[in-house]
This record gives C-alpha cells, structure tokens and sequence, in this order.
C-alpha cells in the first residue's frame, strides 16, 4: 500500500474526481486504513466547497492604489512566494487564500496598510464561517465573555444579537490574523454572515468605511482596541449594524 507521503500530494486529484482509475483506487485503498489522511481528505473537500460557493469574490480586483504600491518589486516578490509555495503541500482553502492574495498583490503592500488589514479579515471571515460556524464557542454573550477570557486573557464585552436588526448571535473563536490576536465573534444578519472583530490593544486606526474582496468593513478604534464590523452586505446596511455593535460593545 503507498504510504501517506505518497498519497497526500495527489489528494487534490482525488477530491476533484480526477486521476487515473488506478490512482484513484489506490488513494481509496489507503484512505480506509489511514485516519490522518481521511482528516486530510476532508479538509481538502471543505476547501473544494468553499471556492465554489465563494467564486466571484475571487474576481474581485484588487484597488488601483495597492496594485501602485505593489509595482516596484513584484517579480521578485512572485519568484520568492512560487518557490514558497511549490515547497509546502496545504489544503485546497489555504492555497485558494495564497491565490487569492497573489492576484491581489497584498503579501508586496505595505503590511500596515488598512486596505491589506481588512482584506486579512475578509478572508478569515470566509474561512470561518465556512468550516468552523457549528463549531465556535457559546453563542450566550455572557458565556462567550468568559471563554475567551479564560482561554486567551482577553476582557471583552460580547454583544448580543437584536431582534429589531434581525441580527443573531451564532459563536466565537479566535482567528490568527495579526499573530493570533484576533477574536472572532459571528452573527448572522438576516440570515447572511456577518463578522465583529476585535483586536485587544491595537488601537490608533483611523474610523474607515471600505469595500475588500466584495466584502464592506467599517472599523474604529476603542477603549484601547481596534473594531471591524464586516459583510457581504450593502455599506449603508452594514452602517446600522455597526452603530448597534458600537455601542454594545462599551
């Protein structure tokens, strides 16, 4: 039988149905022996899932100034990550988030800049709620406070949802933007997914409104913390949801 280091770079061919007979049945043979590459399997079909329900976010053109900034050094910035990348098997999402930040030109952006802060959180927003909605901590604010304190240190106020704004409390979690910082707290606005980010002691940005990666993000700063409100949604919608989570949030 192969072993999982054979297996494991063919296992894109596999979950696209795609290989020859022989591969395939080869694949299958070890996949019901070997646990560890059915978790891997998995994961890979998860991704497959996620880049066809999110494929025109993917045709989102990256903002004339970024792709400026990112104009002075691009081919080496491309060699450099081409040979990161040929070097590091990962799941399909994963390498569906490097293509994505490849065509857009962020990994060469100034990392400081907004536009690449917020793009970092439209894509853990995406990655979120497509794999790990079911499975974040307590949707009970209070309950969801206290898990997030203890597990990470963190002292948050976790609003809950509002009937009148059709916004509903689903979990949180911690997302690994910004060296891991990042708590996560989901919500689904009539129905759509919608994110609250809160980063502890990153405050000093400025009050911003802007689309990324067909996504609107309204962020501030507050009591010591950055704040961004994020959905596919219309600006003017997400603005009234941002003003209740706001003021929730004190």
């Amino acid at each position: 039988m192969p072993s999982c280091d054979e297996i494991r770079p063919l296992m894109t061919v596999y979950v696209d149905d795609e290989g020859t007979p022989g591969q395939r049945a080869s694949i299958g043979e070890h996949l019901a022996q070997c646990a560890a590459c059915r978790r891997l399997a998995s994961a890979e079909s998860a991704g497959r899932v996620i880049l066809r329900r999110r494929a025109e976010v993917f045709r989102v053109a990256a903002p004339a100034g970024l792709v400026a900034r990112c104009q002075p050094h691009p081919r080496e910035a491309r060699q450099q990550l081409r040979a990161w990348f040929a070097l590091r098997p990962m799941p399909m999402w994963a390498a569906a988030a490097l293509v994505l930040i490849l065509g857009t030109g962020l990994l060469v952006a100034a990392g400081s800049s907004t536009t690449v802060f917020a793009a970092e959180l439209a894509l853990d927003h995406l990655k979120c709620f497509a794999l790990f909605e079911n499975a974040s901590r307590s949707p009970e604010p209070a309950a969801l406070a206290r898990q997030l304190q203890e597990a990470y240190g963190w002292r948050l106020k976790v609003p809950d949802g509002s009937p009148a704004l059709k916004l509903h409390l689903v979990g949180g979690r911690r997302c690994f933007s910004t060296d891991g910082r990042v708590a996560h707290i989901l919500y689904r606005h009539d129905g759509r997914p919608l994110s609250l980010f809160v980063v502890p002691g990153n405050a000093g940005r400025a009050a911003a409104s802007l689309g990324v990666l067909g996504h609107e993000a309204v962020m501030w700063s507050q009591g010591g913390m950055t704040v961004v409100v994020m959905a596919r949604e219309p600006r003017e919608q997400l603005a009234h949801v941002a003003a209740y989570l706001k003021q929730a949030v004190q």
